[in-house]
C-alpha cells in the first residue's frame, strides 16, 4: 500500500487531539504541511493553495464551530482533488454527514490509529 500523499496532509485538530493525528500522518508516511485549531480553519482556507488530503479531528469539538466549518470542508472536497479524513464521535454522526456529503469524503467513527493511518493510505492511492 502506498503512503498519505506526498503532496502533503495538513491537520485541523485540537492539542489534545493533535498528536494522534500527527501519530497517523507519520505512520501513513505523509508529509505533514500543518497542524492548525478549528477555530483558524476558515482563516486558514482563505490562504490555503491546493491541498492533498485534509484529516480532521472533530471528537470533543463544539457543534456550532463545526457547523461552521464543515460546509468549507464539503465545498473544497468538490471543486478540488482534495481528499477530507474526517473522525468523528458516535454523537456527531448527524451533524457531520449532513455537512460533509461530497466526493472525496472519508468519515472514520471512533477511530483507532491503524484506522487512521489506512483511510491516509487510502486517501493518497
Amino acid at each position: 500500500m502506498r503512503g498519505a500523499s506526498p503532496d502533503g496532509v495538513l491537520i485541523i485538530a485540537s492539542d489534545a487531539a493533535a498528536r494522534t493525528a500527527e501519530d497517523a500522518v507519520a505512520a501513513a508516511q505523509g508529509r505533514l504541511l500543518a497542524r492548525i485549531g478549528w477555530d483558524d480553519a476558515l482563516d486558514r482556507f482563505e490562504q490555503q493553495g491546493a491541498v492533498a488530503i485534509v484529516l480532521t479531528e472533530a471528537a470533543g469539538i463544539d457543534d456550532d464551530l463545526l457547523a461552521r466549518v464543515l460546509p468549507v470542508l464539503d465545498a473544497i472536497a468538490r471543486r478540488e482533488p482534495a481528499r477530507i479524513v474526517a473522525t468523528i464521535e458516535p454523537n456527531q454522526i448527524d451533524l457531520v454527514t449532513s455537512a460533509l456529503a461530497g466526493p472525496g469524503v472519508d468519515l472514520l467513527c471512533a477511530p483507532t490509529l491503524a484506522d487512521r493511518v489506512v483511510a491516509l493510505c487510502l486517501a493518497g492511492s
